[in-house]
């Protein structure tokens, strides 16, 4: 959870995703996102980021 995007089309759905190419117009838009209080702040559900492979520049590894 972040509190970043709270407030915003992120998290109230809506966000373009992906448009018409003759009208220009959204065709694609992004969901509502789950969203809860903590500590009496709001927080926007984000889902993680997997990656596949890292880069890793180190003198010595095993």
């Amino acid at each position: 959870f972040t509190p970043t995007g709270f407030g915003t089309l992120i998290q109230q759905g809506g966000a373009p995703i992906k448009y018409d190419k003759n009208t220009k117009r959204p065709i694609i838009e992004s969901p509502m996102k789950e969203t809860r209080l903590y500590n009496g702040r709001p927080y926007v559900l984000e889902d993680a980021i997997v990656g596949d492979f890292a880069l890793v520049k180190a003198w010595k590894a095993d």
